[in-house]
């Protein structure tokens, strides 16, 4: 970190007869405006108002004030920081809702096969079950899981922590699957995840003036640091924002998912399956191909795919 002297004044340290903010384009404006009200009121007039009489003395007063403001708008330090933007943007993915109707919460229930599909359909149960009833919710949870048959051993998954994101919730790492809200997925062989750090903490200097003209040195440090996480398979993909500070925690949980994803390849893979794999990514819709590319990329560098069964897939995803 390089102290830089780049003379920017705290926001507290303002000259006397000035605004907190400087307003050049105001400023200018006035003090023209000013000038020629003033020359406007010693300069002769041979037109006066019909029935009144002209004041050059109060003309000449207002020219004054209006130089006076312009003098008080432009002596202000810095720009007004702009209203209504935050420091990092929310994040930007689709809000996926919880099912309405106590029908449809246990229809999901019912058709959950997968550990991701079972966690978020369980957790909306017991929420719905709190508002229908508030007093014994637990009873009514027992009831759907009933009726529903529902597999309690598909919520058998360990979590190995979780991360807030910057746009709001939390992304939960568990064993066998990541959750963000109302968005899980289950781990895949083909499943990776990259957590990505740019821009630094800088320190800069400025000198300031106190009332008595002494000068003074303020050192402020300034945060540009941005972090986000990519997490990538054969049929789905997840990305969001951290913060910088828990990069390190969000990388131990991508690197857990990552051993538990090399856990579920397949041990001698035949030409049958990595055949499979490679179609599921080509059929699989929404994704761009960047992303497609990218799995492939994965199972070339796993030795699932040679140069040559590489280079077919990608042109199939180019359509070359």
């Amino acid at each position: 970190m390089t102290p830089t002297n780049d003379a920017k004044p705290i926001e507290d340290a303002r000259r006397p007869f000035a605004a907190k903010y400087a307003y050049r384009g105001w400023g200018i404006a006035l003090a023209v405006i000013g000038a020629l009200t003033i020359i406007g009121s010693i300069t002769p007039s041979t037109e006066t108002s019909e029935g009144g009489s002209s004041n050059p003395f109060g003309t000449f007063l207002v020219g004054l004030g209006l130089i006076a403001g312009s003098v008080y708008l432009l002596r202000g330090r810095g720009k007004k920081p702009a209203t209504g933007v935050t420091a990092v943007a929310p994040q930007q993915r689709a809000d996926i809702a919880p099912p309405k109707t106590w029908e449809q919460t246990t229809a999901a229930l019912a058709a959950a096969t997968t550990g991701a599909a079972a966690i978020v359909a369980y957790r909306n149960v017991e929420s719905a079950a709190r508002n229908l009833s508030p007093q014994d919710p637990g009873a009514l949870v027992e009831q759907a899981i009933l009726q529903t048959s529902f597999d309690r051993s598909l919520l058998n998954s360990p979590r190995f922590g979780y991360v807030a994101a910057l746009g709001g919730g939390s992304v939960e790492f568990f064993r066998d699957f990541v959750v963000f809200g109302q968005e899980a997925y289950d781990y895949e062989p083909t499943t990776r995840g990259q957590v990505y750090i740019d821009g630094g903490i800088q320190v800069s200097s400025s000198v300031v003036h106190d009332k008595k003209g002494n000068q003074h040195i303020v050192e402020r440090t300034h945060d540009l640091r941005k972090a986000n996480v990519q997490l990538t398979s054969g049929t789905w993909t997840m990305s969001f924002a951290i913060s910088p500070d828990v990069v390190n925690d969000a990388r131990r949980f991508v690197d857990q998912m990552s051993i538990r994803a090399g856990e579920l390849q397949p041990k001698n893979a035949t030409a049958a399956d990595i055949q499979q794999m490679v179609d599921q990514i080509l059929r699989s819709s929404g994704q761009p191909p960047a992303e497609k590319l990218k799995q492939l990329s994965n199972l070339r560098y796993d030795r699932l795919l040679s140069d040559d069964e590489f280079q077919r897939a990608k042109n199939r995803i180019l359509g070359l």
